[in-house]
């Protein structure tokens, strides 16, 4: 049998299970409770099996974005850490080590705009508010996102998987860093 690709296996699972390529699972309301909320449009596409597919190599693939995802950056070595005790970095270092990392021959890494580290965010979890079986040793923490804040260039916007909030940080703090690529 023939070893599938990456984006082969994504669009296989994604037949497989009904789902769009792309796009966002529904919320599950369906009580509507104020006009026009979520509950009234019933927006995405239905949910069925999971919405993240682990292929066995370091990296999972978000199936209702796309978006390939460094399981466990610690694992990666060198800058990025040891297994289990990934590195804080600086945002400019962060951007740097993100978008020269060359992992499984992939060499389009980069660090992920805030929404894509936001939709990471799962609100009925805690302490981390991550799938840890997908993404094991995310610390509880805050983690860097590509995006700059409007109003000062100085801020950079990034997530907490403590609770799940977002916030602007001077690029000299240290976060943790979690590399994307487009994937499919």
């Amino acid at each position: 049998m023939a070893v599938l690709t990456a984006r082969q296996k994504f669009i296989q699972v994604a037949r497989e299970r009904g789902t769009g390529i792309y796009g966002l699972p529904k919320t599950g309301q369906t009580v509507p409770y104020a006009d026009y909320d979520d509950g009234y449009y019933q927006t995405g596409f239905p949910k069925t099996g999971a919405r993240f597919l682990n292929l066995g190599d370091g990296t999972v693939i978000d199936l209702a974005s796309g978006l390939m995802w460094v399981a466990d950056p610690s694992q990666l070595g060198e800058v990025w850490g040891s297994p289990g005790n990934p590195i804080l970095m600086t945002w400019e270092d962060a951007i740097f080590q993100s978008h020269f990392l060359n992992f499984l021959a992939y060499y389009d890494w980069r660090l992920p705009h805030i929404k894509e580290l936001i939709s990471l965010v799962n609100y009925n979890l805690y302490n981390p508010t991550i799938m840890a079986t997908y993404f094991p040793n995310t610390k509880s923490d805050w983690y860097w996102s590509s995006t700059t804040n409007a109003e000062t260039a100085e801020y950079k916007w990034g997530v907490d998987f403590f609770e799940g909030r977002s916030f602007c940080y001077g690029k000299g703090v240290l976060l943790y860093v979690r590399p994307v690529r487009a994937g499919l």
